[in-house]
Parts: structure tokens; sequence; C-alpha cells
């Protein structure tokens, strides 16, 4: 059953400087009269939510006391973007990019299309509850508090939170329905120092163009980087490279700009600047896929797993909340798919700059509940199950709500050390997360190590490892047989 405290943000963003939205061709260049527009979506924790993928059709600036409307999209022709909010928990990836008209906008009607979401439900098998809601109510108008003055060729930031427990409803007898529209509240954002208009961490897509070399004295070249996935036309980002940029390549060639082939899927870790240009930190290049041959990239969660005598990984199951790209005929999403391991499968993390302690991760790092990305051809299964023979397989950020359990190690500064963590999420069937932290970890309505309780509950965004053998990492022992986790923020709930 959905727990009662399940919370869940959509973050977005209006900056400069962008390429092309749904549906349309449209420039994020300030005019005269317009201001550049970029929105940003994110998602915060929730437990046993695999998925929860909605279709965006319609967004729309209403002006206060008349004027032009900012049409953010519209669907025309029938286009539309999906979203899955899962995937985006405490992170944050593009919707659309475009421009509005100058004036004060205090209202956002948005409207919504088909949609689903799982639940993991362990009595099932395979152990999902998918919901596909009818809305009775598809078109929704918000109120934006405070309301959004857009100015020539100014940027400007807007902020929705979606509250799960009013999103996914629950009938008289606890049972999953279907009838409810997203729930959301406007407000506008103000940017940061350190991040600008925003952090775009594990953003992925695959690229469709390549420029090696650029007009801006601060950038060696740009991808253009297809996201999300819909119908008649996806947002589409493009990815400066600076000379800072870390460039991590399968194969080696792929380590600078224009060893980069067309097709590869990729993770960006990022910001935007001042100027609101998107900056990758770094750029994780991992397989070229190719929906002609099937070859796909499958983003989702291990349900189960199967391993040999020395505990390396044979086989998994995967539940798929996404692919990249789109290939429903073979795989879609919110299925589940067979995965195969072989000897010559390829382990790699899309985050390296996150795992600070060095965890390795191998065959037989695998273990359920940890989120990965599945490279290699896909072979349609029987009913709602497909194959995958893995050519290579990514453990990527991923972010886990619970509680806190008990204190391992805290350090002077109050920020590196360890603790155990609780998780709520019924996949871990009840084991805890020993949770590494160092220097760079973020925390988040939370002074540090030494101010964490059993309550409120924690949101803990990082990579999740599963240490077969044990070992000291980052100066903590980690027993045998433990899910590990290399924190990037530890975020106290409210």
């Amino acid at each position: 059953m959905l727990r009662r405290k399940l919370m869940a943000g959509l973050a977005l963003l209006a900056v400069a400087f962008w390429t092309t939205g749904c549906g349309s061709s449209t420039t994020t260049t300030p005019t005269t009269d317009t201001a550049g527009v970029t929105i940003f979506v994110g998602d915060s924790p929730a437990c046993n939510i695999l998925s929860y993928r909605v279709a965006v059709t319609n967004m729309t600036l209403l002006p206060e006391g008349g004027g032009k409307y900012g049409h953010i999209f519209t669907n025309t022709g029938g286009a539309f973007v999906y979203v899955n909010f899962a995937e985006l928990q405490d992170m944050t990836t593009i919707l659309h990019s475009g421009t509005i008209p100058v004036g004060t906008f205090n209202q956002a009607v948005i409207s919504f299309g088909p949609a689903q979401f799982a639940v993991f439900d362990p009595t099932r098998n395979p152990p999902s509850n998918l919901v596909i809601p009818i809305f009775s109510d598809t078109t929704k108008t918000f109120n934006i508090q405070p309301p959004l003055t857009a100015t020539k060729g100014g940027i400007y930031g807007l902020r929705l939170d979606l509250d799960v427990r009013h999103s996914v409803g629950v009938d008289a007898q606890g049972n999953l329905a279907g009838d409810v529209p997203p729930a959301l509240t406007v407000s506008t954002v103000t940017p940061t120092l350190a991040d600008g208009f925003g952090r775009l961490q594990d953003m992925r897509g695959f690229v469709l163009s390549v420029t090696n070399g650029s007009k801006l004295t601060q950038f060696i070249g740009a991808l253009n980087v297809q996201i999300l996935s819909g119908s008649g036309g996806v947002p589409v980002a493009a990815v400066n490279v600076s000379q800072d940029t870390q460039i991590n390549g399968e194969p080696a060639t792929s380590s600078t700009v224009a060893g980069i082939l067309g097709g590869s899927f990729v993770e960006v870790d990022g910001y935007v600047n001042a100027q609101g240009y998107l900056v990758a930190r770094s750029i994780e290049v991992e397989d070229q896929e190719d929906v002609s041959q099937n070859r796909l990239g499958a983003i989702g969660h291990i349900t189960s797993i199967t391993t040999d005598a020395a505990g390396n990984a044979t086989q998994f199951t995967l539940f798929v909340s996404d692919e990249q790209p789109e290939a429903a005929a073979v795989l879609g999403t919110a299925s589940f798919a067979t995965v195969n391991v072989s000897a010559t499968t390829k382990f790699q993390n899309a985050s390296r700059a996150t795992n600070f302690a060095m965890l390795p991760f191998d065959g037989t790092s695998l273990q359920i509940g940890q989120e990965v990305v599945v490279h290699g051809p896909v072979t349609k299964g029987v009913g709602n199950v497909s194959e995958i023979s893995a050519d290579s397989i990514y453990l990527i950020p991923q972010t886990h709500h619970g509680s806190f359990a008990s204190a391992v190690q805290t350090g002077s500064d109050d920020r590196t050390g360890a603790f155990y963590m609780k998780p709520c999420g019924a996949i871990f069937q009840g084991l805890p997360i020993l949770v590494l932290t160092n220097s760079d970890t973020a925390f988040v309505n939370v002074t540090g190590l030494s101010g964490l309780t059993p309550q409120p509950e924690l949101a803990v965004k990082g990579l999740l490892f599963y240490q077969l053998q044990g070992g000291t990492f980052n100066g903590v022992a980690v027993p045998p047989g433990t899910l590990a986790m290399v924190a990037d923020q530890v975020h106290q709930l409210p």
C-alpha cells in the first residue's frame, strides 16, 4: 500500500539559450520583446514508486490583468512530452525550451495526456502494480506565487511542486485508483551563485549531433542531446563542453568532443550558468544505440537476481521504467526484462566523481533495489517480459527514502563518516543501507551527521553498491554482504 507520507516535487526553472522544444523548433534567445525560458523537471523522493510517467501536452502562462499569453508549448498535431517523475527523485532534467512575451504572469495552465504509474508490490509476480489513470480533469490552472514578471531579454525561474498523496489515488479499501491528475503548486525561483539556475545531475539521453568547437570562447564544443520521449517533437538540449568538462568514454576515443559518436547514450552532470548556457561538468559516454537493430539503453530497478557460486550475477530481472531511444515494439516502459550477464559484460558507474570512496563495481556488485542502465540487443519476449543480452551495465545515481537508524562514524568536520539508514522501500526487504559521506556531501535541512535522528525522514542521493566481500572504504569498515551508498546528498525531509 502506498505510504501516507509520500511526497514528490516537480522543479521547473526558466532560463535562456537552449534548443528545441515540443512540436516546434523555437529558439530561447530573447528578442526585444520576449524573455527566454527553459523548463526543468525534477522529483522528490517517494517510497515504492517504480514509475510515475505522464504526458504533458500543453503549458501556458496566463497574464495578470490581460495581455499576451506565455505559450510554453501547445499540443499542435498531437504533440506531447512524457516525463517519468520517479526517475528524477532529487534530480533535474529538461521539459521544454522556448520564449514568452514580456508581462506579469500569475497563473499556469497545464494539460496532461496518457499516464501510468507502477508501485512495487512483492505479493505480485512480477512484483509491480501497474495503474493506467483516466483523468476526469486533464487540464488544471495553478496560481503562480508570487507572480512572475518578465522584462525584455530577461531570464526567470518557476518551480512546481507535485504532491504524490494527491496525485496517486487510493480508494476506501486501500487499493490504488487512477483518476487523480497530478497536483501541483507553482512558485517563482531565485538562482544561486553556486549552480546558477540549477544543477542537472544524471541528465540522460542520446546524442543527435556533435559540434567540435564553438564561437563562444568559454566552450570547446557542444552536444545536441535528445532527452525524454514523446510524440511530435521532444526536448533537445545543447550541452556545452568547456576545457574543464570531464568526458569519460567507452570506447576511449569518446573521451574528446570530436570522438563522441551520434546515437551514443550519455549521462550529463552540469549546471545552467548566469548567461543561461547549460555547461557540462562531466559527461559519461556509454554505448551507441541503434533502434533498427534493437540495441537500446534500458533504465530501471533490479527486482531479482541469480548468481553463480562465486557471487557473480549471471541473470537478473529489470523493471524497465524508461528506455533510450524509445522502442515499445520490443521493450516498452513499465515492463520487465530478463537481463543475461556474460563474462564479456562491462561494468561501470555513470557518475565517477560521485564515487569518492572508490567502491568497486563488477559482477559481484549487483543487488536487488539498485537502479542501472543496461545496454545491449533486446529480444521481444513472451507477454510483458523481454530479454536483453547485456553488453554493458552502468550503475546510475539514485535517491532512496527512509529513516536514520544508527551512527557509525562521524569526522571532525561533521560531514565525513557513515551511518545506517533503514530504507522505506519494500524492494529492500528490510535490509539496511550503509551511507558513506565526505566533506563534499551536501546536507540539506540538517547541519551534518551529528544532526541526524530517526525523525524526520531522509532522502539520500548517490551511488548504491553491493559489497559481497566487504572492506575498508573512505576510512569506514564495510562488512561483507552490505548495501553501501556513496552519498552525494543527504536530504532531511520537511
